[in-house]
């Protein structure tokens, strides 16, 4: 799913700030229209705008994520 994302960089959780182990990070693409993140990716259909993917650590993602 997030093959395009290097598994190899360092982030910076965008909920919390906390960096995160390098291939840790699990990414979330943000709607803009609702600001709901969805792991898999916007759903088609939904007619609903990419803010682009963000980092996010796993506790963080999973409180974070609508799908």
């Amino acid at each position: 799913m997030n093959e395009k994302f290097l598994e190899n960089e360092e982030n910076q959780c965008t909920e919390c700030g906390e960096f995160i182990k390098k291939g840790k990070s699990v990414w979330l693409e943000l709607a803009q229209d609702t600001g709901d993140y969805y792991f898999n990716g916007i759903p088609k259909g939904k007619n609903l705008i990419s803010q682009g993917w963000h980092p996010f650590g796993s506790r963080c993602a999973k409180n974070k994520r609508v799908d």
